[in-house]
């Protein structure tokens, strides 16, 4: 069974069609995203901050200000469906299925922006996504002792509270790209004509 829905976007009518698997992925991302937006409100994500500084006869110092630690495995916890590759709310597989049906120019630079925001570069700079991916799995959806090992080593490089200033960074981008594509989803579920702008900005009617 397809699911079929006119949508007006940016003043012209498009005709979006998914697969009923597709759909379901759709609506379970729109109820899980936005039960996160809801825990989002409570959190203030301009506390954290990061200063740095060194001279020539003291090591580097670094002076963080973190988002509490309850906050930040609450967020871990709800952010599960979206940043594992396993699940029908990938957040980039969701993006890839919008972007197949959307046609306007507009809407499909939203949704690319949106998703290069929580796609960091694929390497060992200290915020990839690949660095996130082994500190969440050796400390907050897993204790693995090979990725365990490996946060320890880079630990040996970067003062600990920089590393997880860098990871909360992540967080935020991560949080800021799931909120930007479910105004997107709303308006294909629950509207009938949405205006996309660029940058990351949108109107419902």
């Amino acid at each position: 069974m397809l699911f079929q829905k006119d949508l007006i976007i940016n003043n012209e009518t498009y005709t979006l069609e998914w697969s009923e698997k597709e759909i379901n992925s759709i609506i379970k991302f729109e109820r899980l995203a936005s039960e996160f937006k809801t825990l989002t409100r409570d959190i203030d994500f301009s506390k954290i901050a990061c200063k740095i500084s060194a001279t020539i006869k003291q090591p580097i110092e670094v002076k963080s200000e973190l988002l509490d630690n309850n906050n930040i495995s609450i967020l871990l916890h709800k952010m599960r469906p979206f940043i594992l590759q396993k699940e029908s709310t990938f957040l980039p597989k969701v993006c890839k299925i919008l972007s197949r049906e959307i046609k306007d120019e507009h809407s499909r630079k939203f949704i690319k922006q949106a998703i290069k925001v929580y796609i960091t570069e694929q390497n060992k700079t200290i915020n990839s996504d690949e660095v996130f991916k082994l500190w969440i799995n050796s400390s907050e959806y897993h204790y693995d002792e090979e990725k365990i090992f490996e946060i320890d080593r880079l630990l040996e490089f970067i003062p600990q509270n920089l590393f997880i200033y860098l990871m909360h960074e992540v967080i935020i981008r991560k949080t800021n790209s799931i909120i930007k594509i479910l105004e997107i989803v709303d308006a294909i579920l629950n509207h009938r004509k949405i205006g996309v702008v660029i940058p990351l900005s949108s109107t419902l009617k």
